[in-house]
């Protein structure tokens, strides 16, 4: 049978079907965003699913508490007890606007009465699928270790197969007092740099918030404080995989041999919203030159030295992709010493050299013009 279309899908949706649907709810409290905008074409395509919609989003907004303290289990039997009480039609026997205002001042007294009653708040509220630090320990198991940094100083923390997590002022990371099975977990509330003892055997793996950093023997930095509206992780030597909690194929993933999902080089980093769920992926804003290359700052003196060579070397010192047409460039010669400047800075004297112009797209830099040649 083939499966129904959105259309198809939400043109069937019952009030209650509207309010569990994620994408629903994440419309009704982020309108402004851009993702969730279809919603309003959507329901102007369908003017005979505006009253539905329009009581389901009353209840989304009516039972939105600004804080919950509950667990994931106890919001979802909460969620459960409520939606159970909503009735899937309307009584057919009776005027359609008069039947649906009885039954929703109905719905709404009963939602309140859960909420009053356990102090609930529903998984989508506000900040939807948040993950809990908590959560996360209990469902690694086994005996663990927790260091808390309360002081004013980064704080070194070490693990037991060498690897070094250097965690930052109230920060906190849970971990095993030996590493068993066939990967090092490990899990961060806060900020933290992780210097990580090389094992392709058993890759070393961080739960952040929402986002799980996959690694086999690198340097990086994740960001996950449970206040910030952003979870970020930015590598600085070596590669990284980035994960969604959400993925449903995490599992899979995290036991494979070779690095998946979003992965990320040197100067790197994966910035996820929590909002709205959207990772984006980027370059830091000062990129620096990695550790091989640090001591070849003479590299960057240039004589008549062809662009093609230049953006080589570049590329080399940064461990940055540069995007070009090499047959493009091929007669446009460099002179200048661009020791001393940031990554920008070169690129921005380079590209006026000869004629061109550069973007950051995902990480990598593509470098477009219409090049140069030398007269006969």
């Amino acid at each position: 049978m083939k499966a129904l279309s959105d259309v198809e899908k939400y043109q069937q949706y019952t009030v209650k079907q509207f309010v569990l649907d994620p994408s629903f709810r994440r419309w009704v409290l982020f309108p402004d965003d851009p993702a969730n905008i279809h919603w309003a074409d959507w329901v102007a395509l369908h003017p005979e699913k505006a009253a539905d919609m329009a009581s389901a989003k009353s209840l989304v907004l009516a039972i939105r508490p600004a804080n919950t303290p509950l667990s994931a289990t106890e919001k979802a039997a909460a969620v459960q007890q409520m939606m159970a009480r909503l009735p899937d039609t309307v009584d057919s026997g009776q005027p359609r606007r008069i039947v649906r205002q009885i039954h929703w001042q109905s719905w709404l007294r009963v939602a309140a009465a859960i909420l009053l009653i356990t102090g609930a708040g529903w998984w989508f509220i506000q900040r939807p699928n948040r993950i809990d630090y908590a959560e996360l320990v209990a469902q690694l198991g086994q005996t663990r270790v927790e260091q808390t940094n309360d002081t004013q100083q980064p704080r070194t923390v070490l693990l037991s197969d060498g690897s070094t997590v250097t965690l930052q002022p109230g920060s906190r990371i849970s971990y095993p007092v030996s590493f068993r099975g066939n990967q090092r977990e490990v899990v961060l509330q806060g900020e933290a740099f992780f210097s990580i003892a090389k094992n392709p055997a058993k890759p070393f793996v961080v739960y952040a918030n929402e986002l799980v950093t996959k690694v086999l023997g690198t340097s990086f930095w994740v960001r996950a404080r449970q206040q910030d509206e952003q979870v970020q992780v930015t590598v600085k030597t070596g590669r990284v995989a980035v994960f969604s909690q959400a993925d449903p194929q995490l599992s899979a993933k995290l036991k494979a041999p070779a690095l998946d999902g979003v992965v990320l080089d040197p100067n790197q980093r994966i910035v996820y919203t929590r909002a709205t769920e959207k990772m984006e992926k980027g370059l830091i804003e000062q990129p620096l030159m990695t550790g091989q290359q640090e001591h070849k700052l003479q590299a960057f003196n240039f004589d008549e030295t062809p662009v093609a060579q230049v953006f080589e070397t570049l590329e080399k010192a940064y461990e940055i992709d540069l995007v070009y047409d090499p047959t493009l460039f091929r007669d446009c010669p460099v002179s200048a010493n661009l020791t001393d400047l940031p990554l920008y800075e070169k690129l921005d004297l380079i590209c006026k050299a000869v004629q061109a112009r550069y973007v950051v797209i995902e990480g990598r830099i593509i470098i477009e013009g219409k090049g140069c040649s030398v007269a006969p």
